[in-house]
C-alpha cells in the first residue's frame, strides 16, 4: 500500500502543529517499522523539502504564499498531476476539506476534521471567506471520503449531528502533547521569559487567540470580579486580532495594569510561561480538540477549562471545570484555585497524569489502521 498526505499552507495553530507531530510520527514509525507502507508528503512548503529520513516528499511550491487564489489553485489543480504520477492507494486530507478535483483519483481517501465551528453562527470563529468555504465543501468531503478521522468524540458526535454520516465511517484519533511541553526546574530561564514580556509573579495565563470562541472576555470579566480578592495579575499570549474591540476595551477600561497583552509566544517562552503561571485559563466555548490544555497540564500549570464540546473530553479530572457562560461560575473557579495551594497541587498531579493518555505516537498509528481500514474496503 502506498499512502500519501496533503501538507499544503501551514501556519501558526492547532492544525499546523497536528501534521507536523504526525509527519514527524510517521517517518519516525517509518524507520522501525518494516511493514509501514511508501508514504510520500505533497507539500507547498520549504519546511517539508527535506528532514525527513524514511519517506518521500513532493514539492510544488505556489506562486505566492499570501495570496488565496493561489492556495486554491495549488488545492485544486496544481497538485494533481504529481498526485497522479505518484499513484498513492490512500491518500489523507488532513484539514477538513477533500477539493473536489480530487475526486477523479483512483484512491481512498481519509479526511481529517479538526472541528466543526464554522457552522456556530452565534460564536461566529472564524474569518467569513473560511466559514463560507469550509461551509459549502466540508459536507460533500466527508461524502466523498473512504473514512472519515474526527479528532474527539465531541467531534464525531457533531459530524454525526451535523452531517448524518454512518457512525461506522469514523474513527477517532485523539491529538497528542509534545515532550518538549514539561515543568522547567531552570528558574533563571524563566526569569529570563517572564522578564522579557514584562510580567510579574503570581499570575493567570490564557493563550491561543482572541476569536470569540476563545472566551477571552468572559475570563476577562470572570477576573475582575476577583481581583480585590488575589494579588495576581492576568497575561493574555495572544497578538490583536478582528473582533477583539470589546475585549480589549473591557481590558483597558476595568483591569488597568493588572492585565495585558503579551503577543504571540514561541513554544519555548510557552513552555516557560506555562511553569511559572499559577493557572491557565481555557474555558472555550467550542472545541474540536483543545491543545493548550494537555500542554499547560505536561507543564504543571493547573487548568480551568468548561464543560462544553470535547473540553471535558481532553481535560479528563486534571482540570477545574466550569460553566463558559458563567461568569460567576467562572470566578468561583478561578479563585478557589488560587487560593487553594492543596487543590491547585492536586490539579497538578491529576494534569500530569491525564497527558499521559495522549501521544502523538498513537495519534500517527490511529490514522495508519484507519488508512488500512479504507484500503481494504470494497
Amino acid at each position: 500500500m502506498k499512502t500519501g498526505i496533503i501538507a499544503r499552507g501551514l501556519t501558526k495553530g492547532g492544525v499546523a502543529r497536528f501534521i507536523r507531530n504526525i509527519l514527524h510520527q510517521f517517518d519516525i514509525i517509518a524507520g522501525s517499522d518494516p511493514e509501514f507502507p511508501e508514504f510520500v508528503v505533497f507539500t507547498d512548503s520549504d519546511e517539508f523539502s527535506h528532514g525527513f529520513n524514511n519517506i518521500s516528499v513532493i514539492h510544488v511550491p505556489r506562486p505566492s504564499a499570501a495570496d488565496r487564489i493561489n492556495k486554491l489553485l495549488w488545492d485544486y489543480a496544481m497538485i494533481l498531476p504529481r498526485i497522479m504520477s505518484e499513484k498513492p492507494d490512500v491518500l489523507i486530507f488532513p484539514k477538513n476539506i477533500i477539493p473536489f478535483t480530487n475526486s477523479m483519483l483512483r484512491c481512498r481517501m481519509i479526511n481529517i476534521i479538526h472541528d466543526l465551528g464554522y457552522f456556530e453562527s452565534e460564536i461566529n470563529p472564524y474569518p467569513f471567506w473560511d466559514t463560507v468555504y469550509m461551509k459549502s465543501l466540508m459536507s460533500i468531503s466527508c461524502s466523498i471520503a473512504s473514512r472519515t478521522i474526527a479528532v474527539s468524540h465531541s467531534t464525531k458526535d457533531d459530524l454525526l449531528d451535523r452531517f448524518g454520516l454512518n457512525p461506522g465511517s469514523i474513527d477517532i484519533c485523539h491529538e497528542g502533547v509534545e515532550k518538549k511541553f514539561r515543568p522547567v526546574d531552570d528558574q533563571a530561564e524563566v526569569r529570563k521569559t517572564l522578564d522579557r514580556y514584562g510580567i510579574s509573579r503570581p499570575f493567570v495565563l490564557y493563550c491561543g487567540s482572541l476569536s470569540p470562541r476563545k472566551n477571552v472576555l468572559g475570563i476577562l470579566k470572570a477576573f475582575d470580579l476577583i481581583k480585590n480578592r488575589i494579588p495576581h495579575n492576568i497575561y493574555l499570549a495572544v497578538n490583536y486580532s478582528l473582533r477583539a474591540d470589546d475585549t480589549v476595551r473591557f481590558m483597558e477600561n476595568n483591569l488597568g495594569d493588572r492585565a495585558k497583552i503579551i503577543g504571540f509566544t514561541g513554544d519555548e517562552d510557552l513552555v516557560n510561561l506555562y511553569s511559572a503561571a499559577d493557572l491557565f485559563m481555557y474555558p472555550s466555548l467550542y472545541e474540536g480538540f483543545g491543545l493548550p490544555i494537555l500542554e499547560a497540564q505536561a507543564c504543571g500549570c493547573p487548568v480551568i477549562t468548561s464543560n462544553v464540546t470535547s473540553c471535558p473530553e481532553v481535560a479528563g479530572k486534571g482540570a477545574h471545570i466550569v460553566d463558559p457562560f458563567s461568569i460567576t461560575d467562572m470566578s468561583s473557579g478561578m479563585e478557589k484555585v488560587l487560593t487553594d495551594s492543596g487543590y491547585r497541587k492536586t490539579l497538578t498531579e491529576e494534569g500530569r497524569k491525564n497527558t499521559g493518555r495522549f501521544s502523538w505516537k498513537n495519534t500517527a498509528r490511529n490514522i495508519l489502521e484507519t488508512c488500512n481500514k479504507a484500503f481494504e474496503q470494497k
